[in-house]
């Protein structure tokens, strides 16, 4: 049985991969990693994938491949980041080029942040794409369409008036955008819509027509073949865009997740205290910080077992 190892589990094979080249993993550092190896058939997958890289990176011109890491300063937390780099961006493709459905490198697409980076853009019809951390986008515009396609990640539109419709396409359908301000959000599972202002109809890729129409306030996700049940948005969804993450009320995993998409590494959290609900704003410029302010408040402590790696557990 073929398994395709998950995001979360690509992002842990390369913080693995970036301690053990920083030249201070040690005895126990190395029987973690085994047992996080026999863990799941994910992780066996995963790290299956950061070999083949590196054994792509061996085929390199030894010019480059030295460049690429023999070269890399004495400084152990230089080489794990060189190290974390290599692995994250896959010689130019990200973790994504790592994974299962974007073997096509970030570096092709027309517009892409790496972790922690948000841009603004405006696009050529007076409209304006936002992307949020590590996400990638394409825009194409012709005289009957205006398509924007979500490689990864997340994007924020506010769409200027035009007569052409204005679309986002990602692997799981298309968005439609009816005079509208909205969020994207784009992952291996299924895509995510919040609807800021007006109006977005939603098309799976395995329909013939559209399956839902969503308003203002409202967020729903949906895959290829349907949609699931429309929900309130949440406090702020849009708040990235000026750095901030704005929670009410959700469990602690769920906002280290997403801290955590703001830094590169892995954030982990242990299972007894990953229902602790949480409300409250965190600087995204800082997810340090972040993670200290959470201490700070809750029974919980926060393990570094490298910069790239962090666990949170009981205190």
């Amino acid at each position: 049985m073929n398994t395709e190892p998950d995001r979360a589990a690509l992002r842990q094979a390369a913080a693995w991969y970036a301690q053990f080249c920083s030249g201070e993993a040690t005895a126990t550092d190395t029987a973690d990693w085994q047992a996080w190896l026999a863990a799941a058939p994910a992780h066996r997958a995963a790290w299956q994938r950061v070999e083949q890289l590196q054994a792509r990176l061996q085929q390199l011109p030894t010019q480059i491949a030295a460049g690429t890491l023999q070269r890399a300063p004495d400084d152990p937390a230089m080489q794990r980041r060189r190290a974390l780099k290599l692995v994250v961006f896959g010689l130019g493709g990200g973790v994504i080029a790592l994974g299962s459905r974007h073997w096509l490198p970030w570096g092709q697409a027309d517009y892409r942040t790496a972790a922690g980076e948000r841009r603004e853009v405006r696009l050529a019809d007076g409209s304006t794409l936002w992307l949020n951390t590590a996400s990638a986008a394409d825009v194409r515009f012709d005289a009957t369409l205006r398509q924007v396609r979500l490689r990864d990640g997340e994007i924020l539109i506010r769409t200027a008036r035009d007569a052409r419709p204005f679309v986002v396409d990602t692997d799981h359908g298309r968005v439609r955008a009816l005079g509208t301000e909205f969020t994207v959000r784009t992952g291996d599972d299924a895509t995510e819509v919040t609807v800021l202002a007006d109006t977005v109809e939603i098309t799976p890729a395995a329909l013939a027509g559209p399956a839902a129409m969503l308003r203002a306030g409202q967020t729903l996700r949906f895959t290829a073949g349907g949609v699931g049940p429309l929900e309130a948005a949440g406090p702020a969804p849009a708040a990235w865009i000026n750095g901030r993450l704005i929670v009410d009320d959700r469990p602690l995993s769920d906002v280290l997740a997403e801290l955590g998409r703001y830094r590169q590494g892995v954030v982990q959290c242990d299972p007894a205290v990953a229902g602790l609900r949480v409300s409250g704003a965190f600087d995204l410029a800082d997810t340090d910080a972040a993670l200290a302010a959470l201490a700070q408040t809750f029974p919980i402590r926060i393990g570094y077992r490298s910069r790239w790696w962090v666990r949170v557990g009981p205190a």
